[in-house]
């Protein structure tokens, strides 16, 4: 099973000796930095599977709560978990997480062929952010470089989105979606769902269960 077939996510269990292994056998691996620390308090080994020379890409782990499906802000979180875990402000630039946060999940789903870079040959998928924003102002690029730093740390939001060269989000709305029935829908989906399975969950008296009466979740 372990070979470079395999895309395992998380591995945030994985010693030393068996990240070693991973990284020898070309599977690859992807974190997911903000669940992980969330949900367990922990800093996963993202830098570590670097350094081991493993395909690293980065992902959400669920769509609400800690999980988010905001790619920069795994960006953020990873790099300054890093920094924070190493005691060391140069560990995971703001480059590197960008480059996990594109061509870096491109490799690790088998797809770099095809997407992860701006070049001739590949598929026009381009998310384009403004620099000219409270979050991200001021980019610069003499004497230090800042346009990377501050899109990766600042909390900037896209503002168009192609997909296949063709446009799924201009100027800051979709063209062809309703954002908004789309959010309610699946507000309404998911109050029907917990109030269908709510009973049986209760019953199962996990600690889960007990965690959220204590006010934890």
């Amino acid at each position: 099973m372990l070979d470079e077939r395999l895309i395992a996510v998380h591995c945030h269990g994985a010693t030393p000796e068996e990240r070693a292994r991973i990284a020898d056998r070309g599977a690859r691996v992807i974190g997911c930095p903000s669940s992980i620390a969330a949900i367990d308090g922990i800093v996963g080994p993202i830098t570590e599977f670097l350094e081991e020379g493993t395909t690293v890409g980065l992902g959400t782990d669920q769509a609400p709560g800690s999980g988010g499906h905001e790619m920069l802000r795994e960006l953020r979180t990873a790099s300054l978990l890093s920094k924070t875990d190493r005691g060391d402000p140069t560990s995971l630039p703001a480059w590197k997480a960008l480059d996990l946060g594109t061509v870096g999940g491109a490799r690790a789903l088998g797809l770099a062929d095809r997407v992860g870079t701006i070049e001739v040959g590949k598929r026009a998928n381009l998310a384009v952010f403004p620099l000219d924003t409270p979050s991200v102002a001021s980019a610069v690029g003499e004497p230090l470089h800042t346009a990377v730093p501050n899109l990766v740390y600042g909390g900037a939001r896209a503002e168009t989105v192609l997909v296949d060269g063709q446009p799924v989000f201009l100027d800051g709305k979709f063209t062809a979606l309703d954002g908004r029935a789309i959010l309610e829908e699946a507000n309404e989906r998911a109050r029907a769902l917990f109030g269908r399975a709510s009973e049986d969950w209760r019953k199962a008296g996990s600690k889960l269960v007990s965690d959220v009466e204590a006010g934890w979740l």
